[in-house]
C-alpha cells in the first residue's frame, strides 16, 4: 500500500505540473486516498483514484488557474455556449442507459441533456450537448438494486448534478461520482412509487402521508415555500436554505421546516422553487425544525403544477416581508415566523374558540388572534416552532 500511495503521489504531480512529488505531502496524499477507498468500497479504477485525488488536490490548494483548468475540461460536453460553468454549477441532465460493469459490482449511467432548454430559470440550470457516461456513486446503489425501484431509472428518468467533475478512462472522458443529486419525479408516473413506498399523497398540492412508508429513515416531504442562497436572508456563511411547509401525519397546520445544502451540495437548493414537492430519505436532523441534506440522504422534487404563479414557477420569489416592517394598512401577507406562545382558550359572544398567539421573526414580536377551527389547531402549537401565516 505504501509503494502505491508513492506512486500515486508521482503521478498526482505529473498531472498537476509540479517540479516535485515532495511538494505534495505524503499524509495528504494517504488520508485522501483512504477517503476514496471508503467511498467506493466496492471497487474504483486506479484512474478514478488518481483524478478524484486532482480535484481534491485543487480544492486544497485553492488555485485559480487549477480550478479553471479542470472547467474547461468539462465545459465541452456539458456547456452550450461560449463560457464554461463553475465546478459549483447544476445540470438539468436525463439518465439514458444503466448499466453495470461486467465482472464488478460497479454500476455507471449515460447521461444526455434534458429535453427541453430550461427558461427564465434563476439561477439559470445547466444542460449537456453530448452524451457521457457517469460512475454511480454507491449511496444510489440500494435505489438501483431494489425492487421497488425498478424501472425507476428508464424512460429518460430527469435528474439534477452538481460537482461534476470528470477523468479519461479508455480514451473517453467519465464523470466521476458525486453525491450532489436530486431526483425528478413525475406525477402519474410515480404515484404508486410515492404512495406504495414513501406513504405519500399529494392533496390538493400538499404531501400527505397517508400510510406507513415501506422505508422510514429521516423521511419528510413538504412544500418548498422559500429559497435562501449561501449568505442570504439568514446568518450562516456557507449554506443554502430551502424551507418546506410540511403537514403532519395526523393532521393539523403545516409546520415549516429549514432543509439546509451545505459545502459541495450548495448547489441543489437551485434545483427547488416554491411550490414544488420536495422528499428527503435519511435527511440528517439537525433539531426539530432544522434537516440537513447529509451523508446518506437521498433527494426528490415534484415539480409545480402549471397552475403556481409565474413568479414562482421562474424562481424569482418576492422580497421578504419582516414584522418590522408591517404597518397598520399592510394586508394579504405570508410571514415565516417563530411561535413564543399560545394564550388559552378565550371564548366571545359569538364564537367559542378564540386565541392569541405572540410570534416573532427576530425583528419584531406581534400578537395575532385566531378563531373557530383554527383556534384549535393551534392550540397544538409549542413555543419554538416555526410557523407559515397567510
Amino acid at each position: 500500500f505504501g509503494q502505491t500511495l508513492n506512486e500515486l503521489r508521482v503521478e498526482l504531480a505529473n498531472c498537476i505540473g509540479a517540479d516535485k512529488a515532495e511538494g505534495i505531502p505524503w499524509s495528504w496524499v494517504a488520508t485522501a486516498v483512504s477517503r476514496i477507498l471508503s467511498d467506493h468500497s466496492s471497487g474504483v479504477s486506479r484512474a478514478v483514484v488518481l483524478a478524484e485525488l486532482e480535484s481534491a488536490w485543487h480544492q486544497y490548494t485553492s488555485s485559480e488557474e487549477q480550478d479553471s483548468a479542470v472547467q474547461r475540461t468539462l465545459g465541452g460536453f456539458f456547456h452550450r455556449g461560449n463560457t464554461a460553468p463553475a465546478l459549483t454549477a447544476l445540470f438539468e441532465l436525463r439518465i439514458v442507459a444503466l448499466e453495470q460493469l461486467a465482472h464488478t459490482s460497479i454500476w455507471m449511467w449515460r447521461l444526455s441533456g434534458s429535453d427541453t432548454a430550461p427558461k427564465g430559470m434563476l439561477p439559470p440550470r445547466h444542460s449537456a450537448s453530448k452524451q457521457m457516461s457517469a460512475f454511480v456513486h454507491q449511496r444510489f446503489y440500494p435505489m438501483i438494486e431494489s425492487a421497488e425501484f425498478e424501472g425507476f431509472f428508464g424512460g429518460r428518468r430527469a435528474l439534477y448534478l452538481a460537482g461534476l467533475r470528470g477523468t479519461a478512462c479508455e480514451e473517453e472522458l467519465k464523470l466521476l461520482p458525486t453525491t450532489s443529486a436530486v431526483f425528478v419525479l413525475q406525477a402519474g408516473r410515480d404515484a404508486r412509487l410515492m404512495r406504495d413506498f414513501f406513504g405519500v399523497e399529494v392533496v390538493d398540492t400538499q404531501p400527505v402521508l397517508t400510510k406507513e412508508p415501506a422505508f422510514d429513515a429521516g423521511q419528510v416531504w413538504g412544500v418548498v415555500d422559500t429559497v435562501l442562497q449561501s449568505g442570504e436572508d439568514h446568518a450562516t456563511p456557507h449554506c443554502a436554505v430551502v424551507e418546506i411547509a410540511v403537514c403532519p401525519a395526523g393532521g393539523g397546520l403545516p409546520r415549516l421546516v429549514a432543509v439546509e445544502f451545505r459545502g459541495a451540495d450548495i448547489s441543489l437548493a437551485q434545483a427547488f422553487h416554491r411550490g414544488d414537492c420536495l422528499g428527503l430519505v435519511c435527511a440528517a436532523a439537525e433539531n426539530s425544525s432544522t434537516l440537513s441534506y447529509g451523508a446518506q440522504t437521498l433527494a426528490f422534487v415534484l415539480p409545480a403544477a402549471a397552475k403556481v404563479p409565474e413568479a414562482a414557477a421562474t424562481g424569482v420569489r418576492s422580497p421578504r416581508v419582516w414584522l418590522s416592517q408591517l404597518r397598520p394598512e399592510t394586508s394579504g401577507l405570508t410571514l415565516l415566523v417563530r411561535v413564543m406562545a399560545v394564550s388559552a382558550n378565550m371564548p366571545a359572544d359569538n364564537e367559542p374558540f378564540r386565541r392569541a398567539m405572540r410570534v416573532s421573526d427576530g425583528t419584531a414580536a406581534c400578537d395575532a388572534t385566531v378563531w373557530g377551527a383554527l383556534a384549535q389547531r393551534v392550540a397544538q402549537l409549542r413555543a419554538g416552532q416555526t410557523v407559515l401565516m397567510r
